[in-house]
């Protein structure tokens, strides 16, 4: 690397070759400075680049160390703060702290009745009730603080009219637009006027009036996939003073930044006709009736050529790569930028010119991989290609599931030499797919020889933790008064017994107390009525009084627990009103630090089971922590206090295992991740979820003036995709839902599943279709001879010996015709030859088939309601319903006769219209 400041960018479409660049730059700047403590700054765009550049740059050196791994604005604010003198550098103004700001901003009444601001306060609506209010509000503020960072980076032009007190939509006929940008402006200069101390990234680069280097730094920017206007400006700030080396991950290797996507062709087509035209130097057009040619020509001819372009370009480039082709245009103006600036410029493209190509593909992924690099395809017709890139229909989750977990142990088996880290199970939609890939993956597990290590990342604490759990619930019984179910769902959550000191058996003896006493909801009172006694019916008051009569008598003897365990429940539950007492008024953020954490302490605790959860409960500290730093003594009511918790417990991380070192890596198909894998399945890619569809948002003011790098939810997807397709380097995997799992109609596939089934078609011998995945795992066995697909296969032995006895059901396996046979299958073997004894269920089924019973309409229906209590009793057996006493959360109505009597008499005559 040299000292003086200089642009220096690297394109290629393979991760693998920016690793190596960046590991030589890194090298080069240690042989050139003498100093190895000092750490190199490596700029990344997630945490998951971050532990995929560390593992590989460990793999290349033997061991990587001294390194760091900023984020692209933390990363770009401190590259631009080094320029500052020593005794002024603000600090960076984060995102939690702008909501924190706006929060407070909104909360404050004083504001209500500022008619800039109507547009925000008419949505909050005061009449309505406080938990939604709360929640509005929080949420609210969420928005602005993302918008505004947005701005920022994206249109400093419309900051800049801000902070000079003007509208950038001044002149639009647009009045709610003029509105709602007038509001968003009155709340962007109070809250960044209040916090003169720390500043944003663009803030920085605005108090920055005479930078200076002092001591040169490189700056290395590994695959950022989006560079805003800001960010150009900071690089090129920093790009005058340090070495800037930034490696960008190219899906073509050529020139295609000014390719139109089909949209963009539309729209151009509406505005202008696109037909070849020729014309001569003085502008007349070359008409084909003149019969001129090229050796009547004297001047020079000028030809428009789009249209025929168009013809010829890349069709999957067109389809999916809108923002990256975006992304080269920033870093045009870059380049620009830099010539204007004096600063020396460089750019390399590492990957092989298609003119120097000879390398043939020898399967459909690398077909596809090499089609997309090319902006103008060859024409090749590629044959004799391995099916390396295949689609599946699943008839539901937990088939298209199950699937990709036999074809794990397929790859595996085929291939000795793959490691687990080098298979990827990415999904569209992690909330959905994240508890059926846990459920089927350790089932499935029980039965294999080996069991699959998996990890699954991209959940939250919420939805994860125990700890996390226990705070939600807790909240949750004091804002609702104690229900019954609620309570002991709380008092069996691990973290909590740990903490009371407690165990499963003494919860259950608790639990079956409450039922006893008749305890249903309510502490003190349920409903109101004209007297104390029918008030307190049904509540925890009385029926903790009346535990208190039976400790001191015989009966306490006989519960399944003695009179101090009995006793604690009646410690817990009065502790935790008295706590409940506190919250009922409007307190300061420190006052609710204080009483939160106290609170916390003392009813939630982790075991040496879960030191995980130690994560979880240090970042709820830090929370409530950074809520008194910031706004200590903001008021904030218990609505507006566990709105507050519940939106920071969705921004704590939470998994199973560590990213590519814990297994097979499970994880969410989100952008800027392009980390490569030998093997991918992406599951759930069914029209409707994906790349799924553009919504406006209303307050989003950058959406009414649309510029190049903003970003839209579809193109990003269709984008990832093409990264996650470039970035496989051996076998890809596509499958989705084809069957609504309710009513069994047919759903089709996404969009960019059938480009690339169009594509293969178009190009390859190989015409992919998708594969009919069988509803029941044990039908894969007569399909697998025929599908040569990993994910039709079945390594599950109850599902083939159920295949077994299907197609020959009176022939009984033997132990010798298994191979390596394990002592657990041996004993599954012996209960099914013993539960499917050659013939006997055949003869059965015989029986049945000859002799069918009547069956009326009263049988059809019970048997459509409860088909399974319905042949149980046609069977003679006695079904006996067992109720969860835990779950019966209303408590009784009981009427007299007399009640009873008025209230069917009231009713009748008011429908006969009697009075």
């Amino acid at each position: 690397m040299n000292k003086a400041g200089h642009i220096h960018i690297y394109y290629s479409a393979r991760v693998n070759v920016l690793v190596e660049a960046l590991n030589q730059n890194i090298k080069n700047h240690y042989h050139d400075h003498q100093d190895p403590l000092k750490p190199l700054s490596v700029i990344v765009p997630n945490g998951h680049i971050q532990k995929y550049l560390n593992l590989r740059l460990t793999e290349i050196n033997g061991i990587s160390a001294n390194i760091q791994y900023p984020f692209l604005e933390t990363g770009l604010y401190d590259a631009a703060l080094s320029l500052y003198p020593a005794n002024q550098k603000p600090q960076q103004l984060t995102v939690d702290q702008i909501e924190l700001a706006i929060w407070g901003f909104l909360g404050d009444t004083n504001h209500q009745k500022t008619p800039s601001l109507s547009p925000l306060f008419d949505y909050l609506k005061p009449h309505e009730n406080t938990a939604l209010r709360a929640q509005k509000r929080w949420q609210l503020a969420q928005q602005l603080a993302l918008l505004f960072i947005d701005y920022e980076l994206s249109r400093p032009e419309m900051i800049d009219a801000w902070l000079a007190h003007q509208l950038f939509y001044a002149n639009s006929q647009n009045e709610r637009l003029k509105q709602v940008e007038m509001a968003q402006r009155t709340v962007y200069q109070a809250i960044f006027d209040q916090t003169s101390n720390q500043c944003t990234l663009s803030g920085l680069l605005r108090q920055l009036k005479s930078p200076q280097a002092i001591e040169v730094q490189p700056l290395l920017l590994f695959v950022p996939s989006r560079l805003t206007p800001l960010h150009r400006r900071i690089i090129l700030l920093v790009a005058q003073h340090y070495p800037v080396h930034i490696y960008h991950l190219n899906v073509c290797r050529e020139f295609w930044l000014d390719m139109e996507t089909d949209a963009e062709i539309n729209w151009r087509q509406r505005i202008q006709q696109l037909h070849l035209n020729a014309t001569d130097e003085t502008g007349q057009t070359i008409k084909t009736a003149d019969n001129h040619n090229a050796g009547q020509l004297t001047g020079e001819a000028f030809f428009d050529l789009e249209q025929g372009l168009s013809a010829l370009e890349n069709p999957l480039l067109k389809a999916w790569g809108k923002p990256g082709r975006e992304t080269l245009r920033l870093l045009s103006d870059l380049e620009n930028d830099a010539i204007h600036a004096g600063v020396p410029y460089q750019d390399d493209l590492l990957d092989e010119h298609p003119d120097n190509q000879t390398k043939t593909a020898q399967c459909t992924l690398s077909a596809l991989q090499q089609g997309i690099l090319d902006r103008i395809p060859h024409d090749r017709n590629h044959r004799n290609l391995d099916n390396t890139l295949q689609v599946a229909n699943a008839p539901s989750i937990e088939a298209e599931v199950t699937h990709v977990y036999n074809g794990i142990l397929y790859e595996l088996q085929q291939n000795p030499s793959l490691q687990l880290t080098d298979i990827a199970v990415l999904v569209t939609d992690m909330t959905a797919y994240r508890y059926v890939i846990e459920q089927v993956f350790e089932r499935l597990n029980l039965h294999a020889r080996s069991p699959l290590r998996y990890s699954i990342s991209d959940s939250n604490a919420g939805e994860e933790s125990l700890y996390a759990r226990a705070v939600i619930q807790l909240l949750t019984i004091l804002e609702t008064d104690f229900i019954r179910d609620e309570v002991f769902e709380w008092l069996a959550n691990p973290c909590v017994m740990t903490a009371l000191n407690s165990h499963q058996h003494e919860v259950d003896a608790w639990l079956q107390a409450a039922v006893d006493l008749g305890i249903y909801r309510g502490f003190k009172q349920l409903y109101k009525a004209p007297d104390e006694d029918t008030a307190i019916l049904f509540t925890w008051q009385q029926g903790l009084q009346r535990l208190h009569r039976s400790l001191v008598q015989a009966d306490a003897d006989n519960s399944p627990l003695g009179r101090h365990e009995l006793g604690r429940l009646s410690v817990i539950m009065t502790q935790l009103y008295a706590f409940q007492s506190q919250l009922k008024e409007q307190l300061s953020g420190e006052q609710w630090q204080q009483t939160l954490q106290t609170m916390f302490d003392t009813f939630i605790a982790i075991s040496d089971e879960h030191p995980q959860e130690d994560a979880v409960a240090l970042a709820v500290t830090r929370h409530l922590q950074q809520l008194v730093d910031s706004r200590a003594q903001l008021a904030l009511s218990f609505a507006d206090i566990k709105q507050y918790l519940l939106s920071r417990l969705q921004t704590i991380s939470a998994g199973r295992g560590r990213y590519l070192s814990g297994g097979v890596v499970c994880a969410a198909l989100q952008p800027m991740r392009p980390v490569p894998f030998k093997i991918s399945f992406i599951m759930g890619l069914g029209e409707s979820q994906f790349p799924g569809q553009s919504r406006q948002n209303t307050l989003d003011l950058a959406s009414y003036s649309r510029r190049i790098g903003d970003t839209d939810q579809v193109d990003n997807h269709k984008y990832l995709f093409l990264e996650t397709v470039m970035s496989t380097e051996q076998k890809l995997f596509l499958s989705y839902v084809g069957r609504d799992e309710q009513t069994g109609d047919p759903l089709a596939t996404s969009v960019v599943v059938n480009d690339v089934m169009d594509w293969l078609k178009k190009h390859t011998e190989n015409h992919l279709k998708p594969l009919i995945l069988p509803l029941s795992p044990a039908d894969v066995f007569k399909q697998s001879a025929q599908q040569k697909s990993a994910v039709m296969h079945n390594f599950l032995l109850s599902d083939y010996l159920l295949y077994h006895h299907k197609i020959q059901p009176g022939k009984a396996i033997l132990e010798t015709d298994i191979k390596d046979i394990t002592q657990s299958q041996k004993q599954l073997l012996q209960q099914f030859n013993g539960v499917f004894h050659p013939g006997e269920v055949s003869a059965i089924d015989d029986s049945l088939a000859e002799s069918p019973g009547p069956v009326d309409s009263r049988d059809l229906a019970n048997y459509l309601i409860n088909p399974t209590e319905t042949v149980f009793a046609q069977q003679g057996g006695v079904l006996t319903r067992i109720e969860d006493t835990e779950l019966l959360s209303d408590e009784p109505i009981s009427l007299n006769p007399l009640d009873r009597h008025n209230i069917v008499s009231r009713a009748v005559e008011r429908d006969l219209g009697l009075h």
